[in-house]
């Protein structure tokens, strides 16, 4: 790796910092409770009382629980933790598991284009899921 690279890493970093700090962009790591490390997620874009979250990835050997899971975490975070009312997310077409995922969450489509679908996700609809998947949640 050369040093420009790892320079404009570094910076990077110091600015995404920056950016958590002002409480603008959040990543986290999943974990599963024995802390083997399953994935990331990342809560960001936010828009007055709305909120998206992306850059989802999970590890193929994850327990097939890690996606709900992980999506009722970062929701939880979103909602509960810090106040919004509603989540705001856009899903490639071709992506139909997590099109699929998402709808079943309760998520509504509100629009699309050529390449994706998007989605807004309600606070009600978090917690009638919540309520429906409560299994998958710490108490």
């Amino acid at each position: 790796m050369s040093a420009t690279s790892v320079a404009a890493q570094v910076e990077w970093l110091k600015a995404y910092k920056a950016r958590e700090q002002a409480g603008s962009e959040f990543y986290f790591i999943i974990e599963s409770l024995d802390r083997k490390r399953l994935g990331t997620v990342r809560l960001y874009d936010i828009r007055g009382n709305s909120f998206c979250w992306g850059s989802w990835i999970v590890i193929d050997d994850a327990p097939r629980s890690t996606a709900i899971e992980s999506a009722l975490l970062i929701y939880q975070i979103g909602f509960d933790t810090l106040g919004f009312s509603k989540s705001h997310f856009d899903v490639r077409k071709d992506n139909t598991r997590v099109v699929d995922f998402h709808l079943r969450m309760g998520a509504e489509n509100t629009d699309e284009d050529a390449l994706n679908y998007y989605f807004e996700y309600s606070k009600e609809a978090f917690d009638t899921a919540s309520r429906r998947y409560a299994r998958y949640l710490a108490s």
